[in-house]
């Protein structure tokens, strides 16, 4: 009986070890890879949030192959990026010129996401951050 009792405590800690282990693994790079990622918000540090009311708009795709394609509104943009455990960086855009309009959001978004240093996914949901500012996504 008491060998049975001990062998019974040690099974609780280690159990109970392995389900809070559960949900607190970190996001890998793979986790982020392939899907589309659509805009849902930014925001810079002392600025309120901002919705974005069209994330079909605002997408980003990291490939598979080190290279990112992006829509930033009415234009589109590739580059390369590195991502490795829980830091981003996003090489130099290539992206279109066109004019989207004074209330366009396209500069904010780009100028973010060029400042990004770390990511984080929850939830379904993909947050880029730089020093003061961050991208909130979903696929």
């Amino acid at each position: 009986p008491m060998q049975h009792l001990a062998s019974r405590l040690l099974l609780i800690p280690l159990g109970a070890l392995l389900v809070s282990c559960g949900g607190l693994s970190p996001a890998k790079p793979s986790d982020v890879i392939t899907p589309v990622w659509k805009l849902q918000s930014f925001q810079r540090s002392f600025s309120p949030q901002v919705d974005i009311p069209n994330p079909d708009r605002f997408t980003l795709r990291f490939g598979d192959d080190g290279r990112a394609a992006f829509r930033a509104d009415c234009n589109t943009c590739i580059g390369s990026y590195e991502l490795t455990d829980q830091s981003l960086r996003v090489g130099a855009l290539a992206c279109t010129r066109a004019f989207c309009g004074r209330e366009s959001l396209d500069t904010e978004f780009l100028s973010i996401l060029e400042t990004a240093t770390t990511y984080s996914l929850s939830n379904g949901v993909l947050t880029l951050r730089g020093a003061t500012s961050a991208l909130t996504f979903r696929r």
